[in-house]
């Protein structure tokens, strides 16, 4: 064996998700007195260079990475080897990050498992686990894992009052995104405030995180202005604290967050203020201020500003490229450029921004095709009025300019009406062509069902 595939430890520290613990991760500590194997030195090298991915904000090369290194080890060391738990548990963080909760479910209840093996079911290695469970998993499993976690922490780490504060603000984070489990999330987030603040004081810079997830918690509930008011505190310490990135950071957080509440002018001040202050501290072409001006632009679009989105997305796209990390982002800019064309009724200057969503997002003929675009459906006066419900299924072709072409209904159910208005609907939507060998083409036998329904009780027509 290569000596310098050889490691003799004392202690390994195997590290978890950078999300678990502010000052000590997601820790694992053991104690040996022989050498590590080589396959056990790449499993912990590439938990390395995986967290280090994860700092640097590269999600798609993580996923990509962490993805083919987890696997070689599984196959290198077997399914119960320890030694690879803190590699499973970052990817599980890429992969919930990403939305693939199913698999990082999968990896997590992996991970659980081997230590309950080595170390019993009542043991502080456990937590990291039981977090990455809680994050992955639906309401109820989630508030079991994560109810486990604390308590665990709660018995063998009673002196660690911020690892505590930590793991129940990641608690409280989780658990308020889910409505049959808010409650119990603003709970625990009030209650790492209150951490936090004896901790380090009401002005530390300590208190903003918790501060920002209890407003987007108070406003998953509705309460606007409880939410506001977080918000504008958060705000007020990162102002104070001389850090100009984290106060544009926070505005931008709750910019974001108040939109999906609210186009108000009070939102797009935040939105103003965060994309200004990006902009004067890391110039036009920095990703941060890309990615607030797509922010402020979509909301012109939704607030129905149109032309002033135009600008701001055109140099959001120019700052993006052919970055991969924010392909997700370009595609928004994209599509926010075809609907505010539509919105414009000029349709024409919306084609090549079809057709460059085509060439970067291929068709799948396995899922349902969605417009970029979608011309409001209204609902027929009579049929509203005798509260008729319905439905209409239309077939067309869609061209390589991203044109609705020869729409025909194919199912309806409801009065006429309802197939005279989602002909007429259909006939504005937007596409983004197929592609093939590079070049735009018409697709045939495009289908879309537009559902009519009303809260009153139906009636037959």
């Amino acid at each position: 064996m290569n000596s310098a595939m050889k490691i003799i430890i004392l202690t390994i520290v195997l590290l978890g998700a950078p999300w678990i613990y502010a000052e000590v991760d997601a820790t694992l500590s053991e104690k040996t007195t022989h050498e590590l194997t080589v396959e056990q030195t790449t499993a912990l090298e590439a938990a390395k260079t995986l967290d280090q991915l994860i700092t640097d904000n590269k999600q798609t090369e993580a996923l990509e990475f962490g993805n083919e290194a987890y696997a070689q080890a599984l196959a290198a060391l077997g399914k119960d080897d320890v030694m690879i738990v803190n590699l499973g548990l970052s990817l599980g963080y890429v992969l919930t990050e990403t939305g693939a909760y199913n698999q990082a479910y999968e990896i997590g209840s992996d991970c659980l498992s081997r230590l309950e093996k080595k170390h019993g079911t009542d043991h502080a290695y456990l937590i990291p686990s039981l977090v990455l469970l809680g994050a992955a998993q639906s309401s109820e499993g989630r508030l079991a894992a994560f109810k486990r976690a604390l308590a665990l922490q709660k018995k063998h780490k009673p002196e660690d009052r911020l690892g505590y504060a930590e793991l129940t603000k990641i608690a409280g984070r989780y658990l308020s995104y889910q409505k049959a489990n808010r409650e119990e999330g603003i709970k625990l987030l009030r209650e790492a405030l209150d951490l936090f603040k004896v901790e380090y004081g009401d002005k530390s810079v300590k208190l903003i995180q918790p501060m920002m997830l209890l407003g987007e918690a108070q406003l998953e509930k509705n309460s606007f202005r409880a939410s506001k008011r977080l918000f504008d505190r958060a705000i007020n310490i990162a102002k104070k604290s001389g850090d100009r990135y984290l106060y544009a950071d926070q505005l931008y957080i709750a910019g974001s967050h108040l939109m999906n509440n609210s186009f108000s002018s009070e939102t797009g001040k935040y939105l103003q203020k965060a994309y200004k202050e990006f902009n004067d501290l890391l110039g036009p072409d920095d990703f941060a201020t890309a990615n607030a001006q797509l922010l402020l632009s979509e909301f012109y679009v939704r607030s129905g500003k149109v032309k002033k989105a135009q600008p701001g997305l055109l140099a959001a796209l120019n700052t993006y490229k052919d970055n991969s990390d924010h392909r997700s982002r370009k595609l928004s800019a994209l599509s926010l450029l075809v609907e505010s064309y539509e919105l414009m009724g000029e349709s024409d200057k919306a084609t090549p921004y079809c057709q460059a969503i085509g060439e970067i997002q291929p068709w799948n003929d396995d899922q349902e095709v969605r417009p970029i675009y979608r011309r409001r459906v209204k609902y027929p006066a009579t049929a509203a009025q005798n509260g008729y419900r319905g439905y209409v299924v239309t077939e067309f072709s869609v061209d390589k300019n991203g044109f609705v072409q020869s729409p025909v209904v194919v199912d309806s159910e409801g009065p006429k009406s309802f197939e005279r208005e989602a002909l007429r609907a259909i006939s504005g939507y937007r596409y983004a062509p197929r592609f093939i060998n590079g070049e735009p083409v018409t697709t045939p036998k495009v289908t879309s069902r537009i559902i009519f329904k009303m809260d009153r009780k139906p009636r037959s027509p």
